[in-house]
């Protein structure tokens, strides 16, 4: 297992001070410094999301963002993150414009997958649809993925209608189509109570899993942002990456980190000190399995 050509920060990992409860959601970070901080600690992959992707598209335009990119060891983009596929009137004609933006930067970027959420609920939120349509839904946009080459990545999160890890893999099983998949976020599964990643190899065995990602967060961390750097939490990074190995993953482990500390550091730091986390818990999994019988 690698420590090293991995590791894909996810699009707030490299984002600086900006976070997805943010009004602007542009990094205000200069790109040619992100993507040199990028280099300089190692990075493999990255994640987009839309502010941004707008933003570079509008500007230097995708090829020469895909150029950047390659040009300083970058193998793999992933895009994030699309809702409200499931609604109807304007709320679906806006997702669909997204939708459409993503899937031409699929094209540009050679983007293998997108990130997709499920329903939020609570006060203000939508209610839970029907679960017959929410499937149909979710096959339309797959349909619409197929044509890029493009996998959706299921993520399941606490409060939304698939709470929990388990009710977002019957709904990719109930779908049934080959570009709609999973995201495996060991924060999501904390949050949500599916914390025996012993059991991932079996709920796993027979869907697509897209996109995986690590992170570290306190006991009892709620909500989207309450996370910290690698190492400096409660979550067992090593037994979670022993587990998805187990179930059969071998591509690259996405790091999502969404903590004020993060966004407090110059992005180069930020970088780094979560890749040296990420590397020790990594080095930890490799010592559980070679340990062995």
């Amino acid at each position: 297992m690698s420590t090293h050509h991995d590791l894909l920060a996810s699009c707030w990992t490299w984002a600086g001070d900006v976070g997805p409860g943010d009004q602007d959601q542009r990094s205000p970070v200069p790109l040619p410094e992100r993507i040199e901080a990028l280099a300089a600690s190692g990075w493999r992959g990255v994640g987009i999301q839309h502010a941004d992707l707008v933003e570079l598209r509008d500007t230097i335009g995708l090829p020469r963002l895909r150029e950047q990119l390659e040009d300083a060891g970058i193998e793999r983009i992933e895009l994030e993150f699309l809702s409200d596929w499931w609604e109807r009137g304007t709320a679906r004609a806006t997702s669909d414009r997204r939708l459409d933006d993503f899937l031409e930067a699929a094209a540009q970027l050679g983007a293998p997958a997108l990130k997709i959420g499920a329903c939020h609920l609570g006060a203000g939120r939508s209610e839970a649809p029907e679960p017959v349509a929410f499937a149909a839904d979710l096959h339309r946009i797959a349909e619409r993925a197929d044509a890029f080459d493009l996998t959706l990545a299921l993520e399941a999160m606490a409060d939304t209608n698939l709470p929990t890890f388990g009710d977002a893999v019957d709904l990719i099983r109930a779908v049934d189509h080959p570009r709609a998949g999973l995201a495996v976020d060991i924060y999501q599964l904390a949050r949500s109570g599916d914390d025996d990643v012993t059991l991932l190899p079996a709920l796993l065995e027979d869907v697509t899993v897209a996109v995986v990602e690590l992170g570290d967060a306190p006991v009892g961390a709620d909500g989207v942002a309450p996370r910290c750097l690698p190492g400096r939490g409660d979550l067992d990074m090593a037994g979670f990456v022993v587990a998805m190995i187990d179930a059969g993953w071998d591509g690259f482990w996405g790091v999502e980190i969404i903590a004020d500390e993060l966004r407090a550091l110059p992005v180069a730091q930020g970088l780094s000190e979560v890749r040296a986390g990420v590397d020790v818990a990594l080095a930890r999994a490799q010592e559980i399995r070679d340990a062995r019988p």
